[in-house]
């Protein structure tokens, strides 16, 4: 979807998340009263509810409709307009061998000016004075001083993200003669996120086989067929919930240390407390030092990434058309084609025992959810075309 913005008059590519695996919104008559705004997608004749499954070295051309044509063509669906795309075939000639690569690097564009531990003190002493004891008992072996001995200054961000990586190869091969063609690719994607690890990561394989052979000359066949398998490790980005991580990002003070260095000596009395109760505070398991809590929030961004680590969905889909064309006489045209859909998509999440907040996000008890789910969609279409040339002559 990506690939037609800023190319197409009146269409917005809307982008609202960075995350690997994450697509954009195609937006080309605006937004419906109704709530749905999405186009109708057209797949070399299949109706497709998006482009996930198409690398881009597979697409020939793609045409957008968004005036009254596309409504007479296919009806109420198209009341948002429609993304016509054709993907590649073999052309007639010497065949050919073509490998394609693209690698890139991502970091963080913007970064959030949040409050060092000097700044974060300040604000809380001002707010409320009643803080600047709390400040002193919590945070500092010192209580005459605010700043020489705070335990820590961390920068949250820094600890965060990271450098990411996308990287893309394609190999596959395009040839034809008189009788028919063939268009054959290999495409993988390995997308790793700006989050620390690799937390957040989408791999894809797509294979591409498209290839027509003309029977007889009064009967040819074709098909189209997109297959993929890939799978998808997301970093929640929205809810508020304290396992989840960009949302503890910019609400978490500076004051708390990434982990504590010396077991339980040091860490905050809360802690202490939930370990001779039986919780499992988070460990670092690089190190072995329980993670850092924070008074005030009760979380860590850092330490809720092991709550998703292993969680994934893999998904697996096969998108294509077969088709005849029979020619009982010359100019006409029958042509019958048979779309279809297959897609499965398998979803695990495991959640470790854990202790992290006092009240909102602890349990004891480790947590399994595995989900499985699958689709078929077939359209088949008949229609005929009778082509006729007729010549002009000149009137003068």
């Amino acid at each position: 979807a990506a690939a037609v913005q800023g190319k197409t008059a009146g269409v917005q590519v809307m982008n609202t998340s960075g995350a690997p695996g994450s697509t954009a919104t195609l937006r080309i008559r605006g937004f419906s009263s109704n709530g749905v705004s999405d186009p109708l997608y057209i797949v070399d004749g299949l109706k497709v509810p998006n482009l996930n499954f198409l690398d881009p070295d597979n697409i020939e051309s793609m045409e957008i409709l968004k005036d009254a044509a596309s409504a007479a063509i296919y009806g109420a669906e198209a009341g948002n307009g429609v993304v016509l795309v054709t993907t590649k075939t073999g052309k007639k000639g010497e065949g050919k061998i073509f490998v394609n690569t693209q690698n890139s690097f991502l970091r963080l564009a913007n970064r959030v000016e949040l409050l060092n531990a000097e700044d974060f003190i300040q604000y809380a002493i001002e707010y409320s004075p009643a803080k600047a004891e709390e400040l002193n008992t919590y945070y500092y072996n010192d209580p005459t001083s605010y700043v020489n001995n705070k335990l820590a200054d961390t920068d949250w961000q820094d600890l965060l993200f990271d450098t990411g990586y996308r990287q893309r190869y394609s190999v596959g091969f395009q040839g034809g003669n008189d009788r028919g063609s063939l268009y054959v690719s290999l495409n993988i994607l390995d997308h790793n996120g700006i989050i620390t690890g690799s937390y957040d990561s989408f791999k894809r394989l797509t294979g591409q086989l498209n290839a027509d052979y003309q029977i007889k000359e009064w009967f040819g066949i074709g098909i189209t067929n997109s297959i993929e398998t890939s799978k998808m490790k997301q970093v929640s980005e929205s809810s508020i919930l304290l396992s989840n991580t960009t949302s503890q990002l910019y609400e978490i003070d500076p004051l708390t240390p990434l982990e504590y260095s010396d077991g339980l000596t040091g860490t905050p009395v809360v802690l202490q407390d939930a370990v001779e109760q039986g919780w499992q505070p988070l460990i670092n398991p690089e190190t072995g030092n329980y993670y850092g809590y924070s008074r005030w929030t009760g979380s860590n961004p850092i330490s809720s990434l092991l709550l998703g680590k292993d969680n994934y969905s893999d998904v697996f889909q096969v998108n294509g058309t077969l088709y005849g064309n029979l020619t009982p006489l010359k100019n006409l045209v029958f042509t019958s084609r048979l779309g279809y859909r297959l897609y499965n998509v398998y979803s695990y999440s495991y959640r470790p025992p854990y202790w992290q907040a006092t009240e909102t996000a602890l349990s004891k008890s480790p947590s399994l959810t595995a989900t499985q789910s699958g689709m078929l969609y077939y359209q088949w279409e008949n229609f005929v075309n009778y082509s006729l040339q007729v010549k002009q002559q000149s009137l003068s």
